[in-house]
């Protein structure tokens, strides 16, 4: 059973035909993906020596019942056949106990140390002792097109210097349904090696009232299915062909302790800034997680990522300055 309404089968129809007539195949295979839960399972791959590896979820992609798995020493995800794997319950208990050096099981008890706070709880800093940053862009509800600029800059400035040019996109469902071509033209970024997509959960709707104070507002809002916010969004990016990371942001960077506690028992590592470039907050010298919009309502802090780029281009040049992948520098941690 979907946690989404019933009205996406309609759209799920048009697109099957569509893609039929195209021959896309793979594509209309991406589309069926049900029953998805969240489930906590030690898993081994039955064919290789990969050490054990965690599962987060389980969901049936047409007839094959599938895993989200998460590798604890690098945090990063990938999808596989559940069949695949040996699997043996477990509990956030035994992990804390028997995992306790695990990059990934250290990042998720870090990011409860503030999770009282109201706003920017989770993670909000690296301890990396290199020059540098890790960039987040969110992309919020918007009817206004994707900002491309700190896309291309990003492309034009850093590539040539740089493998790989890491970027954390935390992504609404409500800014995926509406942008299709715009989201089509970032997955090409990431299939060119362009650019290396981190896709982090924004949740589904993005609830924001304007007229709510912010313990009422966003998740806080009172009628908040969570379910449906943070598990439907995470069986839409995966219908579209996303591979959602083990992270999490919050919407408005707003949550309570009960919030963010139910996040990290779905196994998601919440993810704050303290460098919300638009609010004025400078990047430090290393570490720093920034964050601004590309949905269009972010002029403020576009421009001044784009300064800052500009401005650290004879570091970025003779390696004294970088890009940061969220998911290496807390295994490095």
């Amino acid at each position: 059973m979907s946690y989404r309404q019933m009205d996406k089968f309609n759209l799920l129809s048009k697109w099957k035909s569509l893609l039929f007539l195209l021959g896309l195949f793979q594509s209309l295979h991406a589309q069926s993906i049900l029953q998805y839960r969240p489930v906590l399972l030690i898993v081994q791959h039955k064919e290789s020596n990969r050490p054990e590896e965690l599962a987060i979820r389980s969901f049936w992609r047409d007839t094959h019942q599938m895993y989200l798995i998460v590798q604890p020493d690098s945090l990063y995800t990938h999808e596989d056949l559940a069949t695949d794997y040996t699997s043996k319950p477990t509990d956030w208990n035994y992990l804390r106990m028997h995992w306790s050096s695990k990059p990934y099981i250290k990042a998720l008890s870090e990011s409860l140390q503030n999770d009282s706070r109201l706003q920017n709880a989770g993670l909000i800093h690296l301890r990396d002792p290199e020059p540098g940053i890790s960039l987040t862009i969110d992309l919020c509800p918007s009817k206004l097109s994707l900002d491309k600029r700190v896309f291309n800059a990003l492309c034009q400035s850093i590539t040539p210097y740089c493998l790989t040019v890491p970027v954390a996109l935390s992504i609404s469902g409500q800014w995926l349904l509406s942008h299709k071509d715009d989201l089509s033209w970032l997955k090409s970024l990431a299939v060119q090696k362009e650019l290396n997509i981190i896709w982090i959960n924004h949740t589904m709707h993005h609830h924001w009232n304007p007229n709510l104070p912010l313990y009422e507002n966003f998740l806080l809002e009172q009628g908040t299915d969570l379910i449906t916010e943070v598990l439907g969004n995470e069986e839409l990016l995966l219908e579209h062909g996303l591979l959602p990371s083990c992270f999490f942001r919050f919407p408005g960077l707003v949550s309570d302790k009960s919030i963010i506690e139910q996040i990290a028992n779905w196994g998601l590592i919440s993810i704050g800034s303290d460098a919300w470039l638009s609010k004025g907050q400078k990047p430090k010298d290393s570490g720093s997680i920034v964050l601004v919009h590309a949905n269009g309502h972010d002029l403020i802090g576009i421009n001044a990522f784009l300064r800052l780029l500009q401005n650290e281009k004879e570091k970025l040049k003779s390696g004294q300055w970088r890009l940061i992948d969220l998911r290496e520098e807390i295994q490095k941690e």
